[in-house]
């Protein structure tokens, strides 16, 4: 049975899946329409996990909004060796806004590479969450978050 936690994973397992394919074809030096859209969404929502200390208004996350989703970013940042932190969010929304920018292709390439092994991993990590949710149930995976 699906559950509102299990949905919200699978749509950050589909967002890092456009991610790491729009940094695969920057690798081949084009930059994507399709990785400009992944990119503003992901962007929007790591946003919307430094509020209250960005200055924008209060934004409405969509796949942050669940014990789940929160806590498969938090274990993934620990298994990368970073801390779920606000300079951590920032050099992420930083490293993004950075790749689909109009800087030349030759400077954004370390820095997309480095974000692509990055979404691939988390994307891993994200798509294990939602399979072990959905095999344990909803009532199992309410007791794994809360």
């Amino acid at each position: 049975m699906m559950t509102e936690d299990s949905v919200c994973s699978m749509g950050l397992t589909l967002l890092c899946n456009r991610l790491v394919e729009g940094f695969y074809f920057l690798g081949k030096g084009e930059l994507t329409e399709k990785l400009k859209k992944a990119a503003e969404e992901a962007i929007e929502e790591f946003d919307s996990l430094n509020y209250p200390y960005n200055e924008m208004p209060m934004p409405c996350s969509r796949l942050f909004d669940s014990n789940l989703t929160l806590d498969t970013f938090n274990n993934y940042l620990i298994s990368f060796g970073k801390r779920f932190d606000r300079q951590t969010i920032g050099k992420l929304v930083r490293d993004l806004r950075y790749v689909v920018s109009d800087v030349p292709l030759n400077g954004k390439l370390e820095t997309a590479g480095r974000l692509q092994r990055f979404f691939d991993g988390f994307g891993r990590y994200s798509f294990y969450a939602t399979r072990d949710c959905l095999r344990r149930g909803p009532d199992d995976c309410r007791a794994l978050v809360a």
